[in-house]
């Protein structure tokens, strides 16, 4: 099958699915929302979808089957497309739609007319709002070609991942940028020694990343053992950017301009 083949067959599949399910969901929304209520309808598709969502990706090797020459064999596909097509059904018969009606309702004309409509139905309508797509198709082959082919990785809260996590997960970073503690902290309302420790994640990138080049820094705690480590630990190494750091010596710093 070659690339324009399967670029219509995808937007075949993807034409049924909007018809037969986003659309129709769009229309249910108009005929009892007045009858249901807005709250109710948005409640009620972020459990459907989660629901669905659930049902398709706990047991996902069930639904697509086993491999084999044409494909996939032994799978439920049928079942599949139809939970995959009312996610998006409940998309519009739920949030999609209460989303922006709520807002339209409740602002003005002058507001609504200012081109700001979708920073407001975000806001109000609901916050945590995320739209809710599936990428099924060949996940796990894009997750192995992204880590053995990414190289450079950019951690935008130390807090929010472990240095084995990111080592696990991209075993070629080249290079790394990381950001510990948030911007308040300039304004004395947390404690100075509060975390953001560069230590624990320079000690896993010195046996991981022996081909570590560049190192971004962003509001992270270092001292000198660490700037240490970082210049004896890679010989590649090229550059080391330092933003609103504190804890380290001239000295050190020195020694990681020798070695580079």
């Amino acid at each position: 099958m070659n690339a324009i083949e399967e670029m219509y067959r995808v937007a075949r599949a993807q034409s049924l699915i909007a018809l037969c399910a986003t659309v129709l969901g769009y229309w249910f929304t108009v005929a009892l929302i007045d009858h249901v209520g807005r709250f109710a309808i948005q409640l009620m598709g972020f459990f459907f979808m989660t629901v669905f969502m659930l049902v398709l990706a706990i047991p996902y090797n069930h639904w697509r089957g086993h491999k084999c020459a044409s494909g996939y064999c032994g799978g439920d596909h049928t079942v599949f497309v139809v939970m995959y097509s009312l996610t998006f059904f409940f998309a519009n018969f739920g949030p999609n739609i209460t989303t922006f009606i709520v807002p339209a309702e409740i602002f003005p004309a002058r507001l609504r007319s200012t081109c700001h409509g979708e920073p407001l139905s975000e806001l109000s309508g609901s916050s945590t709002r995320h739209k809710a797509g599936m990428q099924m198709k060949q996940r796990k082959d894009i997750e192995q070609v992204e880590a053995s082919s990414r190289h450079n990785v950019f951690i935008g809260n130390c807090y929010s991942a472990s240095p084995s996590t990111i080592i696990n997960r991209f075993p070629k970073v080249k290079a790394l940028t990381l950001k510990g503690k948030p911007r308040f902290v300039d304004f004395n309302l947390v404690p100075k020694n509060w975390g953001a420790q560069l230590h624990p994640w320079v000690l896993s990138m010195a046996s991981a990343y022996p081909w570590l080049e560049t190192l971004s820094l962003n509001r992270m705690t270092i001292i000198d053992d660490n700037l240490a480590i970082l210049a004896n630990s890679f010989p590649n190494f090229k550059e080391l950017v330092l933003f609103y750091c504190e804890g380290f010596s001239t000295g050190a710093l020195a020694m990681i301009a020798r070695k580079c």
